[in-house]
């Protein structure tokens, strides 16, 4: 039995490792691009409404980032921002928010589509404002390419590599 290689199971499990966690990422892009999309198809849907915050609720993730959820209507809610970097752009728009609530007796306009799509809308807004989410999808495409090229990569560093191995 010839001995094991160590430099080579380390490079192994490296690309394995960079290959799990960019499934990772990739998988939860996924789901920002998806929520992406409901909001830019269901664009005319969208309906202005003003409503009473009932309450807040702040929770900070492990990458110190801090959320904050505006509720209303017994279980709906806004999130002035929604997902996380990744390279993609989020305006927050609490600071507007707080400002408007403390003026207007906690009530605030907003553009709702659901129980869990609804943005932010100033007073005079006239329509659903949706180029965040058109650049940042556009932005994911690129981490799908990137995602898919890197794949294609392993596939083939792993076949060389098969091959290497095995006329040795």
């Amino acid at each position: 039995m010839p001995p094991k290689n160590n430099s080579s199971s380390f490079l192994a499990v490296f690309i394995t490792a960079i290959l799990c966690f960019s499934t990772l990422i990739v998988f939860i892009l996924a789901m920002q691009f998806t929520f992406n999309c409901k909001i830019i198809n269901h664009e005319k849907e969208f309906k202005k409404i003003k409503v009473k915050i009932d309450s807040s609720r702040s929770s900070t993730s492990k990458g110190g980032s801090i959320s904050t959820y505006f509720y209303f209507n017994k279980g709906s809610f806004l999130k002035p921002t929604t997902g996380s970097g990744l390279g993609l752009k989020y305006q927050s728009y609490e600071p507007e928010i707080n400002e408007y609530m403390a003026k207007h007796h906690d009530s605030v306009y907003i553009w709702y589509l659901d129980r869990g799509t609804s943005k932010y809308a100033y007073e005079d807004q006239k329509s659903v404002i949706i180029s965040q989410e058109i650049e940042n999808n556009e932005t994911i495409k690129i981490y799908f390419l990137i995602y898919i090229v890197f794949l294609f990569l392993v596939i083939i560093l792993r076949n060389a590599f098969k091959s290497n191995v095995t006329t040795n």
